[in-house]
C-alpha cells in the first residue's frame, strides 16, 4: 500500500479544524490522515478498512465488486476511518480538495464517537496490530497444513462469523462448557440438606418426611438440569463451538480452533460499528455541517460543492429506503431543537392547546448538552426507540411504505410506533436472525440442536443462506446439526407457519414440519450436493 501524506493545503486545513472541534467539545484520539490512490483504497475497503489481513478469495471478490461499482458510477468512496488509538483515516487522492476537506471534518466526528460512545468502550484500539498478527499466524498454518486446506476451513469459519452474541460485553455471561459439566458428574451425588439447629430433639422435629421429600424432589430437578447441556439457550454459537467442538469431534484440530478464535475476535471488533451505524454516521454528518457551513471552513469557493455533496448523502427523502447518514443527522437536529426549546417532558406532552404547543419555547438551550449525553450512552435501537416520535415522523414524512399489489409504492402506516418497530426489527442482533444453541446432545446422539426464534419478528430464515451454514457447522461439530424454526406449510386456501426441524446429515438435508400435537405433516429430503451447486 502506497500511502502519502496530506498536501500542504489539506495539512493546513486539518490544523485549522482540530482546535475548532475541541472548542465545540469534541474529544478524540490523535488523528493521522493518509492519501491513497483508487487501487490502494479499494484494497483497504476490501479488507474492511484495514491495510493488511489474511489472504482469502472473498476479499478479492469484494475488490472486484467495489472496482466495478466505482467504474460504472454506482458508488464513490470518500473516506475510510478506523476505530484505533491513534485514529487512522484514509482520503482518496482522486477527490477534489473540497471533498477531502469535507471528509476531514466528517472524520473528527467519527473519531469523537469512537472514543466516547459506551458501546465502543470494550473494543481493541490496537486492532491493526492484531489483524497483522492474525495474518501471520494463518500464513504459518497454511505453510504447515497446506494452503488449500486452510483456505477451505477459513471459508467455513467466515460463514459463521455472524453467529456471535453482539451484547457479550454488556451482560453477565452464562457460558457453559462441556468440560465443566463432565467435572460435575465426577462429584459425589448430592445428599438431602438437613436442618441443623444444634439441638437434636428440635432437628428431629424439623426434618419431617415432608421436608425430606421436598429435598428429594429438589435433587432430582437439579440432576435433570445437569443432564441437559446447555442448561440455558446459548446466543454465542461461535464461542460454543470453540469451547466444546473438540470434546465431540476428534477431527477438530487445535489449529482450526485457533483460527475460529481469530475470526471471533475480528467479528467482535466490528460489532459496535454495527450497533451504532445510524448514530455514528449522523454524528459525523452533524459536525461536518457545523464546521464546513456553520464555521465557514468550506469558504466562498467551496460552499456550493460542499452543499451538493452533503445533500447527496444526508437528505432524508421520504420513501422506503432510509440512509443512516440522513436519519441520524435529522434525529440529532430534532433532539437539539427539542431540548433547546423545552419541547419534551410531561408538561409539553400533556399540553392540549395547539397554538401554545406549536410556539412552545422555554429557552432552556440544553440541546447541545443532550446531544453529547446521547452520543455517550445510546446505541441505534435506544436512539430510534426514544427520539423517533410522531412529530418527527410527520415532519419528515417518515412513514411505513410498501407495495400495493399493483407495483406502486404507497403509504402503509403513519403511526410512529409502526415505523419505529419496523426500523428496530432490522437493527436488533446486528440484523442477524436470533439463533441459539439449544441442545448439544439432541436425541441422546451428540447431535447439535440450534433454535431460531421465529416469534421475535415472525420472519422465516433464508434457507439458501442458512443451509450451507448448517453444513459448515456440522463439519466443525462432527455430528448431525439440526435447526428448530418455523416454516410455511399449506393449509386450506392459504398457509401457516409450523414448528419444523431441519437436519443436516453428512449427505442430505431433511425437513420435517409438525402440527400442534407433534405429528409430522410435511417431510422433505434434499441432497446437499444438489442444493449447494
Amino acid at each position: 500500500m502506497n500511502a502519502e501524506k496530506l498536501t500542504p493545503e489539506l495539512t493546513e486545513f486539518q490544523a485549522k479544524v482540530e482546535p475548532i472541534a475541541r472548542q465545540f467539545g469534541l474529544d478524540f484520539f490523535d488523528t493521522v490522515f493518509y492519501m491513497l490512490d483508487y487501487e490502494d483504497m479499494n484494497q483497504v475497503i476490501s479488507y474492511d478498512g484495514f491495510p493488511k489481513r489474511f489472504h482469502h478469495w472473498t476479499y478479492g471478490m469484494k475488490s472486484i465488486l467495489h472496482e466495478n461499482q466505482y467504474r460504472y458510477g454506482l458508488s464513490k468512496t470518500f473516506e475510510l476511518v478506523m476505530n484505533t488509538d491513534y485514529c487512522n483515516a484514509f482520503l482518496l487522492k482522486n477527490n477534489s480538495d473540497t471533498e477531502n476537506k469535507f471528509v476531514i471534518c466528517h472524520v473528527y466526528g467519527h473519531n469523537d464517537f469512537f472514543k466516547n460512545n459506551a458501546w465502543f468502550a470494550h473494543t481493541n484500539r490496537d486492532m491493526i496490530t492484531d489483524m497483522d498478527r492474525h495474518a501471520e499466524w494463518i500464513k504459518a498454518h497454511a505453510d504447515r497444513y497446506g494452503e488449500e486446506t486452510v483456505e477451505k476451513f477459513l471459508e467455513i469459519a467466515l460463514s459463521i462469523n455472524g453467529l456471535i452474541n453482539p451484547y457479550r460485553d454488556f451482560i453477565v455471561s452464562d457460558k457453559e462448557s462441556l468440560e465443566d459439566r463432565l467435572r460435575e458428574k465426577e462429584q459425589p451425588p448430592e445428599k438431602p440438606r438437613l436442618i441443623q439447629t444444634g439441638f437434636p430433639f428440635v432437628d428431629k422435629m424439623l426434618n419431617t418426611p415432608e421436608h425430606l421429600e421436598a429435598e428429594r424432589r429438589r435433587i432430582l430437578t437439579e440432576e435433570r438440569k445437569r443432564k441437559k447441556f446447555p442448561r440455558k439457550l446459548q446466543p454465542d454459537i461461535l464461542q460454543f463451538l470453540i469451547d466444546n467442538a473438540r470434546m465431540n469431534n476428534p477431527n477438530f484440530p487445535p489449529w482450526q480452533r485457533d483460527i475460529l478464535n481469530m475470526i471471533k475476535d475480528e467479528a467482535h471488533y466490528f460489532v459496535p460499528q454495527k450497533l451504532t451505524k445510524i448514530m455514528n454516521e449522523g454524528w459525523a454528518s452533524f459536525w461536518h455541517v457545523q464546521f464546513m457551513a456553520g464555521m465557514k471552513l468550506a469558504g466562498d469557493e467551496g460552499i456550493f460543492d460542499f452543499s451538493r455533496l452533503h445533500s447527496s448523502v444526508a437528505s432524508l427523502i421520504p420513501g422506503p429506503d432510509i440512509k443512516p447518514y440522513a436519519l441520524g443527522l435529522a434525529l440529532y437536529r430534532w433532539i437539539e431543537h427539542k431540548w433547546d426549546t423545552g419541547k419534551h417532558g410531561r408538561d409539553y406532552e400533556e399540553c392540549k392547546n395547539l397554538d401554545q404547543k406549536t410556539y412552545w419555547d422555554t429557552k432552556d438551550m440544553k440541546g447541545r448538552e443532550m446531544l453529547f449525553h446521547v452520543r455517550k450512552h445510546y446505541n441505534d435501537i435506544l436512539f430510534i426507540s426514544e427520539f423517533l416520535d410522531q412529530e418527527f415522523c410527520d415532519e419528515h414524512k417518515l412513514w411505513k411504505y410498501g407495495p400495493d399489489g399493483r407495483g406502486n409504492i404507497v403509504i402503509k402506516s403513519k403511526d410512529a410506533k409502526v415505523v419505529r418497530d419496523e426500523i428496530v426489527k432490522g437493527l436488533y442482533n446486528c440484523g442477524e436472525p436470533l439463533v441459539y444453541v439449544k441442545n448439544a446432545n439432541y436425541e441422546n446422539k451428540g447431535q447439535l440442536l440450534l433454535y431460531h426464534d421465529f416469534d421475535f419478528n415472525e420472519q422465516t430464515i433464508d434457507l439458501k443462506k442458512s443451509l450451507p451454514v448448517l453444513r459448515n457447522i456440522r463439519q466443525i461439530w462432527g455430528r448431525d446439526v439440526c435447526l428448530q424454526t418455523k416454516l410455511p406449510v399449506e393449509q386450506g386456501n392459504g398457509h401457516t407457519f409450523a414448528r419444523s426441524i431441519i437436519r443436516c446429515t453428512e449427505k442430505v438435508f431433511v425437513y420435517k414440519s409438525f402440527d400442534e400435537s407433534g405429528e409430522v405433516i410435511k417431510e422433505q429430503e434434499v441432497d446437499i450436493d444438489e442444493f449447494t451447486k
